[in-house]
Formats: C-alpha cells, structure tokens, sequence
C-alpha cells in the first residue's frame, strides 16, 4: 500500500500501468481504503495507491485500524530482478487489472438520493458535501475504487472531480465547474500557506 498525497493527479498514471488506485473521501472511508489494500494488495500481487490531499483532514487520527502481527514468510519473489521496476509495470502498454479487483470496485459503492446520476470524487466531497442541497435532485455516487471505475455498475451522467480525468473516463459533462476550480484553488493556497509560513508572512523556522 502506497500512501500518495496528490495534488498533480496520479490517476492518469494508475490507470495506465494497472494499478489499483483508491480514493477515500471521509475518515471512514479512509480507514476502508487502508484495510482494503492491506487484505487485497498481497492477493493480487499488486500495490495498491490510495490518493490524498488537502481535501482529506486527517489530523485527528485514524480510528479503527488495527496492526496485524503474522509469521514472516519466504519471499518467492526475492531473485526477480527489479520485480516492480518500470520493466515489469511497462511490459505492455496497458495492463488489464484482475476481474477479482473488478468484483472488489463493485463492492465499495456508496450511493445517496435517487434520480440521474453525479459521480463524484473524493477529492470534491469535502466541497460538495456542503452543497448537497444543490443536487438532490440526482443520486450522489462515491466509489472508494476511482481505478479501475466500476463503470458497468452505476449509471453516471454527470461528474464532479478536480480536473477532467473522471469526465473523460465516463464520457460524461461536469456540474458546478467555476465552483469546483475556485474552491480547489483556494483550498491549495491555504495548503501551501499552512506549510511553509507560521504567521502572516512569516515562514516557518528551520530547525
């Protein structure tokens, strides 16, 4: 399991070497993308990435996910050269995930209301959430899996996502364009602000 804060979009890239890629929205979806790569990366003989940023508070903690302690095992792996270098993750073009993972996207829907339907992506959630209001009139779709989509499970029309990867992917419109890119430029400025000053402009003290 490979914990990416993403501000750059890493989707494009899971999507093109075959890899699982998850987004969780709220703390406890977050804690299911965690427990879900750790049951299901070792199975599948495959990383998994779980995307987050700025949009996902975290700093209270994680509740609800426990250390699993288990006898160590002997890597059958342990001679194959560079066995998750760019050889074997760019063997061919693009590699088709595992139906099992296909099985798994299905099973980690979260849908809410009725009428067409807005998928919407974690990183916009926390936005969104604030602003059901504007679209209940639609069902509101969250899947933990954004790659591979579990697209043959849900009917979507509209998207709600930061950039176009999930519009392109559905081969759908965007709701509330202006809204979403202005809410997600403010909200990497307060990031950048948070992180590298103390104060009004004042940057933080090196130690």
């Amino acid at each position: 399991m490979i914990l990416v804060y993403d501000v750059h979009d890493i989707r494009p890239f899971c999507n093109l070497v075959g890899l699982p890629c998850l987004e969780p929205w709220d703390q406890e979806s977050l804690v299911r993308a965690i427990k879900e790569s750790r049951d299901y990366s070792e199975s599948f003989e495959l990383p998994y990435i779980v995307r987050l940023g700025p949009w996902l508070g975290i700093d209270e903690g994680i509740n609800g996910v426990g250390v699993r302690r288990r006898e160590a095992t002997f890597n059958k792996n342990w001679g194959e050269p560079m066995r998750w270098g760019p050889n074997r993750l760019l063997g061919s073009f693009r590699k088709e995930l595992p139906e099992e993972v296909r099985v798994r996207t299905r099973d980690n829907i979260t849908i809410i209301g009725k009428g067409d339907g807005v998928l919407i992506s974690g990183s916009a959630w926390s936005f969104i959430k604030e602003r059901i209001d504007k679209i209940s009139n639609y069902s509101m779709i969250l899947s933990l899996y954004i790659n591979p989509l579990p697209k043959d499970s849900i009917s979507i029309k509209y998207v709600i996502d930061i950039g176009d990867y999930l519009m392109k992917e559905v081969g759908v419109d965007r709701l509330m364009v202006d809204d979403i890119d202005k809410w997600y430029n403010d909200l990497i400025n307060n990031a950048v602000k948070r992180l590298f000053f103390s104060g009004t402009g004042r940057p933080i003290d090196a130690h």
